[in-house]
């Protein structure tokens, strides 16, 4: 099991699909959302959530965008690295991350594994701030191979799960 009990809304999950993204919407992330049945959790994809801050840098209500959304005790951000992000985007989700840490748990998605996180955000900087924040209390969960032969996550003691090994 990856986490338990009411320590879930204080952690920070940070899940990377390495050949299909597609596992975490349809395996892992429904197994969050029942780690923490009577809570509040909100989804995203990467693109909306960065839509809606820079609505509200627009308006200069982002603070509030970001308190509003961490409301939640859960947020499951999908697609992080779908696109490249400019200057403006990375600094709002690094806002975002940042306002989080240590507050909220955030389940994050993306295809990209860690080290190549670079090549979507434009300074290598905000790429290891983000990373930091992100992976400081985080429970990762690395899959591979089809949907179809994923199953439910149960990492070893000190080891990154891996769902669906084929």
């Amino acid at each position: 099991m990856l986490t338990t009990g009411p320590e879930l809304v204080h952690e920070v999950w940070a899940v990377i699909a390495c050949e299909d993204p597609g596992q975490l919407i349809e395996q892992v992330f429904p197994v969050m959302r029942c780690e923490v049945r009577e809570e509040r959790v909100d989804q995203f994809t990467a693109a909306d959530l960065v839509e809606a801050l820079y609505r509200g840098l627009a308006d200069n209500s982002v603070g509030r965008v970001i308190e509003a959304i961490l409301k939640a005790d859960l947020a499951l951000i999908d697609e992080i690295g779908f696109a490249p992000l400019d200057d403006t985007e990375a600094q709002l989700l690094f806002r975002f991350v940042a306002a989080a840490y240590e507050r909220r748990s955030l389940g994050i998605a993306s295809h990209w594994p860690f080290d190549q996180w670079g090549r979507f955000l434009p300074e290598h900087t905000t790429a290891i701030s983000l990373l930091d924040r992100l992976l400081h209390h985080a429970v990762v969960v690395v899959t591979e191979g089809s949907r179809s032969a994923c199953a439910r996550p149960a990492p070893r003691e000190g080891a990154p799960a891996t769902l669906g090994a084929s």
